[in-house]
């Protein structure tokens, strides 16, 4: 009897201790996450959609369109970022911004969009006190990434380069 009592306890404390998932399982190292990662969908058309793109030096890019295909004010986001854990924190060093120009229709049904700024010249504008944003990351078996409830899916170079990017650039 007495036996069979240190057994069960030996069995919870084994089950409790080495029975839960490995903190590191779930995580993304910066080597892993270095590259483009595009919103919604792993396919390239003729342009990329909304996308991060992370740099091995611990800064990042986020462009939230694709040239001037809508009336969006601001365009991109740089920053840097680190890793913590099942966090990704992120802190925003420049905006790029259309400035100017006229927003007129797309006149084109082969988007969803109804207007397009055209005219508009870009601007770099540095944020006067960046601060650091944690956002829960999350990496899926299938090599996409959830940031805030959105999904990201890496983009491989071949799919880049067919579009004349080049994965590694700056």
């Amino acid at each position: 009897m007495k036996h069979l009592l240190l057994f069960g306890i030996a069995l919870v404390i084994g089950l409790t201790v080495f029975g839960q998932p490995n903190d590191d399982s779930c995580r993304i190292s910066r080597r892993d996450l270095v590259g483009i990662w595009q919103r919604d969908s792993r396919r390239v058309g003729n342009g990329l959609l909304q996308n991060f793109r992370f740099y091995g030096d611990g800064t990042f890019v986020v462009n939230f369109t694709n040239m001037n295909e809508d009336a969006r004010g601001i365009i991109a986001i740089r920053g840097k970022y680190r890793l913590s854990r099942d966090r990704i924190f992120l802190t925003t060093l420049y905006r790029t911004v259309r400035e100017g120009g006229t927003i007129v229709p797309t006149g084109s049904n082969q988007t969803y969009l109804i207007f397009t700024i055209e005219g508009a010249r870009k601007r770099e504008i540095k944020e006067e006190s960046p601060k650091e944003i944690p956002i829960y990351i999350i990496l899926h078996p299938d090599w996409n990434i959830e940031l805030s409830n959105e999904s990201y899916y890496k983009l491989k170079e071949e799919d880049l380069k067919s579009l004349g990017i080049d994965p590694k650039a700056h």
